[in-house]
């Protein structure tokens, strides 16, 4: 059992949306380490280029400047991951988005946030 899943991604072709950092990251370093072939789409342009140049197989990873909340950028991705590898298998939808004026302040010196931390 431990063989077939070790093999499970051997051949596969991932795109990984944030995979230019944090999560992402780590799930396209594992990808490739179990045989995968991956995209990295971020759009943090240099982070992206800077893992796949880093990376020990450097041949089976391409970058590919995504932002998720444009429908064009993600069939770019697409398309590049196919030209580049010939398939799509997989795909990881890791990319975070957040605009500014989501965030919420919270006073920590409120009785109701200490209550809830204990």
């Amino acid at each position: 059992l431990k063989k077939v899943l070790i093999f499970r991604l051997l051949g596969k072709v991932a795109l990984v949306s944030g995979g230019a950092s944090g999560i992402g990251e780590s799930i396209v370093s594992l990808f490739l380490k179990h045989g995968a072939k991956d995209c990295v789409a971020d759009i943090q342009d240099d982070m992206g280029q800077r893992l796949c140049n880093n990376l020990d197989e450097p041949h089976n990873v391409t970058f590919s400047h995504c932002n998720v909340t444009i429908e064009d950028d993600v069939k770019r991705a697409v398309d590049h991951v196919v030209d580049k590898f010939g398939s799509l298998d997989i795909m990881v939808n890791n990319a975070g988005i957040l605009e500014q004026s989501a965030w919420t302040y919270v006073n920590l010196n409120s009785p109701t946030s200490s209550e809830c931390s204990m």
